[in-house]
């Protein structure tokens, strides 16, 4: 079985207390704690947690956490050696965190965002790193109550470990305390750190564009974004996007995202490389963009709930992703935002109104609450059904973010389609409901076996909250991002 390892190798909680000044507390049996932190990691969230000893977790560090794509479920593995239980209170303090991460992912829609912060922590992003210590506060800052919220996840936590001979309630509340005043002082360090980051990155994307011109002249130019998407010029289109995205200020993940989505924006799918999705197409909302075969073109909200030239109105991602994708918390100091992919996601499931993305389903089902019907007062078509075939890595599941919309196995593609990604498309008519057992039977003439046997599997399952979580899995290891990360995410 293929695996799928995003992040290893990963030390979660080592900033929050790994003050040279702690007073060592007396040993912890570690082999106890390790099996009665098994113990507490029920099933109730959208992955299995278990802790593993193994030979070797790697040089130079102590355990490792690794999220793995395991016989069709997502499963979180604490992995430990037999020389790392020397290392009994640092095991102690991811352990702790470990929990923290497991209670802040009960919620579906919370994986994305956790990953894309572990992921930018990872890849030497300050800002991620505070947000990781945000998440950790739960607006401590905003409103005093975020090291109470630490206090009750660290005696939950204790709460599955007997009570210890050797370490008596007295050193737990002194270590407690060294925790939470620790967490205080270098949250604020981060806060100041990111704040200056985020800045100058700003301060750098303006300069660019100041100094180059750049965008002024692509908004100028004679071809423009529409006339790419009608042409089916993909190379055209992914070089005047890449012009206009703003490199300078995105994160690791974010900027990981956009390569792999344009990369693959410029492939054509093959039979061995190809995902079909599916539409509902409402007339009254969705702009298209008719080719020489007359087969429409879309785009996405951001672009045609907008003003101005296609070109001039790529702008608008730079212009909105903290605004679609903050992480947001107190303004009142002025804080700038980190902007995360998985917010946006998150924004587009709960209003798609100016979204970078349209949204595309692995069901058939869903698009029969999208289509528009047959207009019988005017007499034609006011919408339609359409699938499409993409390079895997065109979109991304939503699944997580839409979890709330049970049954729309959502997947968001970024910005347009082309004409020629259209491989089914039919109008509505008069006197015919589309049904899925239709739309199935006709999509036969254009679907190969397997792929009918997918869309069919799809119908099947398209109310399984764990099958949308999966597909989340599935995209991120399309998008290439299961390389290992390095530990001391906080070490900076």
């Amino acid at each position: 079985m293929q695996r799928l390892v995003y992040y290893a190798k990963l030390i979660f909680f080592l900033l929050l207390i790994a003050s040279s000044a702690f007073a060592a507390p007396n040993a912890l049996p570690i082999k106890d704690l390790v099996r009665k932190a098994e113990a507490s990691f029920d099933d109730v969230g959208p992955a299995h947690y278990e802790t593993r000893e193994v030979e070797s977790v790697g040089s130079e560090i102590w355990d490792r956490i690794q999220v793995e794509y395991l016989n069709g479920e997502a499963v979180v593995s604490y992995l430990y050696s037999k020389d790392s239980l020397k290392k009994d209170r640092e095991i102690f303090r991811d352990l702790v965190f470990l929990t923290w991460f497991r209670n802040s992912t009960y919620s579906v829609s919370e994986i994305p965002q956790r990953i894309e912060l572990l992921y930018n922590a990872t890849h030497n992003s300050t800002p991620a790193r505070w947000g990781l210590l945000y998440g950790m506060m739960e607006n401590a800052f905003a409103n005093g109550s975020g090291l109470a919220i630490i206090e009750r996840n660290l005696i939950g936590f204790f709460e599955f470990i007997p009570k210890y001979d050797n370490f008596p309630d007295a050193e737990f509340e002194t270590l407690k305390t060294q925790i939470m005043t620790e967490i205080a002082k270098e949250s604020e360090r981060y806060l100041t750190l990111q704040t200056k980051e985020l800045r100058q990155r700003e301060k750098n994307w303006e300069t660019w564009k100041k100094q180059t011109g750049t965008l002024d002249a692509l908004d100028k130019a004679q071809m423009k974004l529409d006339d790419y998407v009608r042409n089916n010029d993909r190379a055209g289109a992914r070089k005047l996007i890449e012009a206009y995205l703003p490199w300078p200020v995105m994160e690791p993940f974010e900027t990981r995202m956009w390569k792999s989505w344009l990369e693959a924006l410029e492939k054509k799918p093959t039979a061995k490389e190809s995902i079909v999705l599916f539409r509902g197409v409402d007339y009254d909302t969705d702009n298209r963009f008719y080719g020489k075969d007359n087969r429409p073109g879309f785009m996405s909200p951001m672009l045609t709930k907008n003003q101005g030239n296609y070109n001039r109105r790529l702008r608008s991602y730079a212009n909105r992703r903290v605004s679609n994708g903050g992480l947001a918390h107190d303004t009142e100091k002025k804080i700038p935002q980190i902007a995360l992919i998985s917010k946006q996601f998150e924004a587009h499931a709960e209003d798609p109104i100016g979204s970078a993305f349209l949204s595309l389903t692995s069901s058939v089902q869903p698009t029969l609450d999208f289509a528009g019907r047959f207009n019988i007062f005017k007499k034609r078509a006011n919408g339609a059904f359409m699938a499409v075939r993409l390079h895997p890595s065109r979109a991304i599941s939503n699944g997580p973010a839409s979890s709330g919309y049970v049954g729309e196995q959502e997947h968001l593609l970024p910005l347009l389609l082309f004409p020629e990604d259209i491989i089914y498309y039919e109008e509505a008519k008069h006197n015919l409901d589309f049904t899925s057992e239709y739309l199935l039977e006709s999509l036969k003439k254009v679907l190969t076996p397997a792929e009918h046997k997918a869309a069919v599997a799809a119908e099947n399952s398209y109310n399984n909250k764990k099958v949308m979580v999966i597909d989340f899995f599935k995209s991120i290891e399309q998008a290439k991002l299961n390389a290992p990360l390095c530990s001391g995410v906080f070490t900076k």
